[in-house]
């Protein structure tokens, strides 16, 4: 029951974005359309109003059809068999970044081995696809679907094992960019260069500095859903 709701708002907030996005979002009311998805992703939003709210959104669509977010979203349910609100929960983030807008929103993990370039391929039959106000960088847009964060300022005895377990599952061309604190990065680089598989695939991780010495699971969220990041 979680995941069909869950997977309705993601649905729901895609609807938002879709037409946000659109070259024809002067056909609705934007400040209507952003109400809404503000309220969508609001994680204190009850259930009920959740269900009200998509059928709102629902309403959008009639009017400005759907451009990428769904776009992308067929050939991962229609090739991978995984459900349009779950494939919609793994794009909404990397979208949202592509366009500079935050929204706190989880990304929903899906299985690694998808073909992101087949995917992306098949997206632009989509007659919608490029009818955004954005012009699509398509390299861009690749980096970000095959990209991996991790955020970890400490020095944990557990990190060799995550990072070679993280590195062993994404898929080859993926890169994998490392937040690390003020005090880690050597004791990071040390791991990478005494554990011979991950210095074997080294050229695949990006390191980069958060300049602070730690940070809360709370922060770390916040960091996750930055423009910067």
């Amino acid at each position: 029951m979680i995941n069909t709701l869950q997977y309705t708002k993601y649905d729901a907030i895609s609807h938002c974005l879709d037409v946000i996005w659109s070259k024809d979002i002067d056909k609705l009311d934007k400040v209507e359309v952003e109400n809404t998805l503000s309220k969508l992703a609001n994680p204190k939003t009850k259930p009920i109003d959740v269900i009200k709210l998509g059928h709102k959104a629902g309403t959008f669509i009639q009017k400005v059809p759907t451009t990428i977010l769904h776009a992308l979203s067929y050939p991962i349910t229609g090739k991978y068999g995984i459900t349009h609100g779950r494939a919609l929960g793994f794009l909404i983030p990397p979208l949202c970044k592509l366009f500079n807008l935050k929204l706190d929103i989880k990304k929903c993990s899906i299985p690694l081995d998808i073909d992101i370039d087949f995917i992306i391929n098949k997206a632009q039959t989509y007659p919608k696809f490029f009818n955004t106000k954005k012009q699509i960088n398509l390299k861009e847009l690749t980096k970000l679907l095959k990209h991996e964060n991790f955020i970890e300022t400490r020095k944990h005895k557990a990190l060799s094992f995550v990072l070679e377990n993280t590195m062993t599952n994404i898929p080859k061309d993926w890169k994998l960019q490392i937040f690390h604190g003020l005090n880690n990065l050597q004791y990071i680089k040390n791991i990478l260069k005494d554990n011979k598989f991950l210095k074997s695939i080294e050229d695949r991780i990006i390191f980069t500095s958060l300049n602070i010495s730690s940070v809360t699971q709370e922060a770390s969220s916040e960091i996750m859903l930055s423009k910067e990041l």
